[in-house]
């Protein structure tokens, strides 16, 4: 019962966490564009402080990262957007993103989206890869077992012309 109940509410669950950042995303877009074009820094300030009350959103990361893998297809593509949205908000933010279980679910996500259909969900993957890549403190992600089979995979994929997508400049 339990299970029924969980598969209809957290998709519902991440919709709404989805719709939040998006709010959240076109705040911060309007303040920086506002910012560019010398207007007032009142925007900016609203911007930051929406981002500051909404940072413990970003603990949520390493759970969106597990829901990737997960069968429920609505859930994985859900939890995908959520989390791309909450690496280019929020970044790596020392929550652990880069993890031995997280790295192996990246693995798992791209190896289940090599077919052409899911380039999209893919190349999302992979944004999200390189932002937390860029932005988190943990620098020897890639020195444990999953992270070596990440690189492998990456590398594979890079070889076989699967996708265009300029990862690491100096990694």
């Amino acid at each position: 019962m339990l299970e029924k109940v969980s598969h209809h509410v957290l998709p519902a669950l991440l919709e709404l966490l989805h719709n939040i950042l998006k709010q959240l995303s076109a705040v911060v877009r309007s303040a920086l564009q506002s910012q560019r074009l010398s207007c007032p820094a009142v925007e900016m300030e609203v911007a930051e402080k929406l981002l500051l009350e909404n940072r413990p959103l970003s603990q949520l990361s390493t759970h969106l990262i597990h829901m990737m893998s997960t069968e429920n297809q609505e859930v994985s593509e859900e939890a995908l957007q959520c989390l791309s949205m909450l690496v280019q908000l929020y970044g790596g933010e020392g929550y652990d993103c880069l993890s031995p279980s997280c790295l192996q679910s990246f693995s798992h996500m791209l190896r289940t989206h090599m077919h052409p259909e899911a380039h999209r969900i893919q190349r999302s993957t992979l944004r999200i890869i390189k932002r937390l890549v860029q932005t988190t403190e943990r620098s020897d992600w890639s020195e444990c077992p999953e992270g070596a089979g990440l690189l492998c995979l990456l590398q594979d994929i890079t070889t076989s012309n699967r996708c265009v997508f300029v990862l690491f400049e100096d990694t």
